[in-house]
């Protein structure tokens, strides 16, 4: 604080160099707007320039910036009921995750919006087949169903299909926090479980410990649903698309990934632009 006023001591070192962070990764940024009449034209300038530059942009908020305007009270979204909860673990032998990620590419359709994992998830489904309608996370670990969530506020008739690992989803858990309660109708959320974090080197993630379908009853998922069997799999695919969600697929599979599985040809950023571009055919 400039004023030298009492605060969290992490802040003292990151208050003092955030826009210079900002400066050196060569994103936009400007300090949120103190009155309410900026606010739309600091927005503006923000979308365009991350319409021109394809680079993220940042508001630094201020110490007491916003203190002489009142808070807007939002009303409180209410809890649904959970419409199925099962689980259907046969202990047959695993699927490899590239039968599981071409069973999700197969059902899934050129409408829908499919956001795949950073990892081995986004390498397998690029390999299974490419298409403008998948988006191949790189780095942004757990931030999946986030950005799934964010496609289906802006546009809820877009049917969205989330691929998540046991480890990128118990690294942001949370984020099943507000798919529960902004509750998108066309959002399937599905997790596919090899208890490992595969991409370096096998390490386990505890995910056995976890009841992952408990977790979606309580965060307030409409339906849970968890399987190791892939036609049972298929099975909650379609129950998934006939029904109001947002559902959550727990899909437990065998460790491992093919031998030369190779990375997405198509660099970061014009996945980025071509899935952005297919999507806005289904506003």
């Amino acid at each position: 604080d400039p004023n030298g006023a009492a605060d969290e001591p992490q802040h003292d070192l990151m208050g003092k160099i955030t826009t210079d962070l900002l400066e050196l990764m060569n994103c936009g940024w400007a300090f949120f707007p103190e009155s309410e009449e900026a606010v739309e034209p600091a927005l503006a300038e923000a979308d365009r320039f991350m319409a021109s530059e394809g680079r993220p942009y940042f508001f630094v908020m201020k110490k007491g910036a916003i203190d002489k305007h009142d808070l807007r009270e939002q009303p409180a979204l209410p809890i649904k009921a959970t419409q199925k909860f099962e689980a259907k673990f046969l202990g047959r032998g695993l699927s490899t995750r590239t039968e599981v990620l071409r069973a999700i590419h197969d059902f899934s359709e050129e409408r829908m919006a499919v956001v795949a994992t950073t990892g081995k998830t986004g390498r397998e489904l690029f390999e299974v087949k490419d298409s403008p309608h998948q988006f191949y996370m790189v780095g942004s670990m757990g931030c999946a169903s986030t950005l799934g969530l964010g496609l289906s506020l802006v546009n809820p008739g877009l049917p969205c299909i989330i691929v998540d690992g046991d480890g990128p989803l118990m690294m942001r858990l949370g984020a099943m926090v507000s798919v529960g309660r902004f509750a998108p109708k066309k959002f399937l959320h599905i997790l596919i479980d090899n208890a490992a974090h595969d991409s370096t080197g096998g390490q386990k993630t505890g995910s056995e410990a976890v009841d992952f379908l408990g977790v979606a009853k309580a965060m307030g998922y409409a339906s849970a649903l968890g399987t190791d069997d892939l036609s049972t799999f298929q099975e909650f695919l379609r129950y998934a698309g006939a029904n109001e969600g947002p559902h959550f697929l727990h899909m437990k599979i065998k460790l491992g990934s093919p031998a030369e599985l190779g990375r997405p040809t198509v660099k970061p950023k014009e996945v980025a632009r071509r899935f952005r571009e297919h999507l806005k055919k289904f506003r």
